[in-house]
C-alpha cells in the first residue's frame, strides 16, 4: 500500500507558486511472483483523490482512478519493469485516457539506485495531446526506513515541457 502527499512548485514567466496536490492511494498485488526467474506481474491500482488546493494546478475536484498492469524481471543489480493502465478522469473537457512505460534501474550500491524510463500516453482532456518522454533518476537509501527520491525529464513530442521530482519517502 502506498500515500503519497505532495506538494507541487510551479514556475511561469510571470509567477512562482506552491500547492497540495491531490493525495494519492494505491494497492499494489502481485499474482505471479515466480522466484527461480525473477518474474513478476501485478496490478497497482490508484485513486487521486481530489485534496489539492488550488483546483487550477490540480484539476477539477473529482476521484480520477488509474487501473495498470505492470510486469518485472530482475536480473542480479539491474530491475526492469513496466506495463500498461487505463486513467479514469471524469469532469468537463476531461478524457479518460492511456499510459504505457517502461524503465530499467541498476543498484550501485546499498544506497545508490539510479535509472530511466521511457513513458508515453494518451490525450487526458479534450485540448490536449498525447506524448512521449523521458525521465533519469534514482533514489538513496538513508537507512533502512528513509529515503531521497529524485527525476528529472522531457517530453520528446509535444510542448516542451521539463519536470523534476525531489521527494522523501518512508518505508513502514
Amino acid at each position: 500500500m502506498h500515500l503519497i502527499v505532495p506538494i507541487q512548485y510551479t514556475k511561469r514567466e510571470s509567477s512562482k507558486e506552491y500547492s497540495y496536490m491531490n493525495t494519492e492511494l494505491g494497492v499494489k498485488y502481485r499474482f505471479i511472483n515466480n522466484s527461480d526467474s525473477s518474474f513478476q506481474v501485478g496490478i497497482f491500482p490508484i485513486a487521486d483523490v481530489p485534496t489539492g488546493k488550488n483546483i487550477t494546478l490540480a484539476g477539477e475536484n473529482k476521484l480520477q482512478v488509474f487501473l495498470p498492469l505492470w510486469i518485472q524481471v530482475n536480473s542480479g543489480k539491474f530491475t526492469s519493469y513496466g506495463g500498461a493502465g487505463y486513467w479514469i478522469n471524469p469532469g468537463t473537457g476531461n478524457k479518460n485516457w492511456v499510459y504505457a512505460g517502461w524503465q530499467g534501474q541498476y543498484d550501485f550500491s546499498e544506497t545508490i539506485t539510479l535509472g530511466g524510463e521511457l513513458y508515453y500516453h494518451t490525450a487526458d482532456a479534450i485540448d490536449s495531446e498525447g506524448g512521449v518522454g523521458f525521465n533519469l533518476g534514482g533514489y538513496i537509501n538513508i537507512n533502512e526506513h528513509n529515503h531521497i527520491l529524485f527525476s528529472a525529464g522531457h517530453n520528446l513530442t509535444g510542448t516542451n515541457t521539463t519536470t523534476g521530482y525531489v521527494g522523501y519517502q518512508i518505508t513502514i
